[in-house]
């Protein structure tokens, strides 16, 4: 288990500190009496990060290996989100969640389309339902843009 809290510990503190220095780069912070739109997200950040170190801390004080890294799930996860911003701006919605959904699911050795496939059916009104009806984002359900 302490490999497993290194390595959580460890995208914590990565993750928290890209997200903090992205903040500082694109956000005025402002100072503590006169916050900018980019102090609370610096704070989560920091925040993140500083999680991260207490998850990771004791982890470095233990014997112990690093866990094997599931290289499938880490590919076919990051194939996800590069396929659903390709396909978004051409087909539209619908279509780009459908293959993400299917990308996903492929993550995981063995999955079958009976699972993935209800699983699309529901995530297609949902994420219609976060992007277009709450967020108020115009994206097309479906279009052809070659």
């Amino acid at each position: 288990m302490t490999g497993r809290d290194l390595a959580a510990g460890m995208a914590l503190i990565v993750m928290g500190g890209a997200y903090a220095a992205y903040t500082v780069a694109t956000l005025p912070v402002g100072t503590l009496r006169q916050m900018g739109p980019g102090m609370f997200p610096l704070g989560l950040g920091v925040l993140l990060a500083a999680l991260g170190v207490g998850v990771a801390a004791p982890a470095l004080a233990r014997d112990m290996a690093m866990p094997p890294v599931p290289h499938r799930s880490l590919w076919m996860s990051i194939g996800t989100v590069a396929a659903f911003a390709l396909v978004i701006p051409r087909f539209g919605l619908v279509p780009a969640v459908v293959v993400s959904t299917v990308i996903a699911a492929l993550a995981i050795r063995g999955s079958r389309w009976q699972v993935f496939l209800p699983m699309a059916v529901v995530m297609v009104p949902l994420s219609w339902v976060v992007f277009v009806f709450l967020l108020k984002i115009d994206i097309p359900l479906a279009q052809w843009r070659p």
